[in-house]
């Protein structure tokens, strides 16, 4: 019978090497955990004598000052299950030998991480979360990535180097909760999604995706499916056609949307007012026309709306005066701001557009989008 110890070391213990020499004389040991901030974090390097706790299970030194590579004796770590290693300032490429192993867990997120992943770790179907963010990272995805790793809850790539397409398999993902493609370099069309009825975060953002044609937005509606979706961010590809009017189908638990920097086209849906517990819409850097949609005044949780840099026109809704935790507004081209006092002090009554909603610590810049035109008369200068 396998002995439970579970080793949490205090501030005095701070050395990987002094803890490893007491860890490697417990053959038995299922879990070891050390997570510590400042003050308290392991430094050095992880010693390979860790290898030899052959009934481990858990081994965990998130957030520390670890530095050198992940130990190729890992592999000899038969009973693993969960290895958590991010956020410390480990370096060179991820161990083949890991990918022999059953792991559900591998994060080794936030480090210094280089070279490709190794193919038989994403051959583990036992995977449930897979997090490599945030290192240097290289490589393409395989075409069969969501069939041979299908119970995934949890997938980050994001802040890497990874080029090439998002491969279709990945719909065969129905358990996923958090997916994070985020800054890396992957290009092509975005497949669906629309089989994962868990999806909480959904982020693609700042790719080479799509090609500026109607079709790239394909993938925006099977999404619907996902209602407990909370976060969309898809901004800053290559992304065209018209934001599709099933936006405002998305969950009503969505609270952040970000479309910005990309070459989307047509106007705004009126739907999005359905998306009442919004708190942050990001739609600047795109070619949107027609007019500022007055549904936007039902987002009573709206934080943060940003349409710069498109080419709206008309009135401006007196209906997002109803904002009142509006923070930033920006419905211009120009980035410039006006603190609340000021727009106070030169609005006068006939125009309570906007002052209503804004509090002291907004900013306000309206810029040269055609709608300012219709709110000249009554607006403060913007100097």
């Amino acid at each position: 019978m396998s002995l439970v110890l579970h080793y949490d070391f205090g501030p005095i213990m701070n050395n990987i090497i002094r803890v490893g020499s007491i860890l490697s004389q417990h053959e038995y040991m299922e879990s070891v955990g050390y997570s510590c901030k400042d003050e308290c974090q392991l430094t050095g390097v992880i010693p390979t004598e860790l290898g030899s706790l052959s009934e481990l299970r858990v081994l965990s030194f998130l957030k520390n000052a670890l530095s050198g590579n992940v130990p190729s004796s890992f592999g000899n770590l038969s009973s693993l299950q969960v290895l958590e290693l991010a956020e410390n300032n480990l370096g060179e490429s991820i161990p083949k030998v890991l990918g022999s192993l059953t792991l559900n867990t591998i994060a080794v997120g936030g480090n210094r991480l280089s070279g490709t992943i190794p193919p038989s770790l994403l051959n583990l179907s036992s995977l449930i979360q897979f997090d490599v963010g945030g290192n240097q990272i290289q490589g393409s995805l395989p075409a069969d990535l969501g069939l041979t790793i299908p119970n995934l809850q949890f997938f980050s790539i994001g802040m890497n180097q990874f080029v090439g397409p998002i491969p279709p398999s990945v719909s065969n993902w129905t358990t996923l909760e958090v997916i994070q493609f985020g800054k890396t370099k992957l290009s092509g069309k975005v497949p669906s999604f629309g089989n994962m009825p868990k999806l909480r975060y959904f982020s693609i953002f700042y790719n080479h995706l799509g090609s500026g044609n109607s079709e790239d937005l394909s993938f925006v509606c099977p999404l619907t499916n996902s209602t407990a979706l909370k976060s969309f961010r898809i901004d800053r590809n290559r992304l065209g056609g018209a934001l599709p009017r099933c936006i405002g189908n998305f969950s009503s638990t969505l609270r952040s949307l970000g479309v910005n920097e990309n070459l989307m086209s047509g106007e705004i849906s009126g739907e999005i007012g359905n998306l009442v517990n919004l708190e942050v819409s990001d739609m600047y850097l795109n070619k949107f026309s027609g007019e500022v949609p007055s549904n936007f005044g039902n987002l009573q949780n709206l934080v943060g709306l940003q349409l710069i840099d498109n080419n709206l026109e008309g009135k401006i809704p007196t209906s997002l005066g109803n904002l009142t935790k509006l923070i930033r507004l920006s419905l211009g081209l120009r980035h410039f701001g006006i603190s609340s006092k000021k727009w106070r002090s030169h609005s006068n009554s006939s125009s309570p557009l906007l002052s209503n909603a804004i509090n002291s610590d907004s900013i306000v810049d309206l810029g040269y989008n055609s709608c300012l035109r219709d709110f000249q008369d009554t607006a403060p200068p913007l100097v």
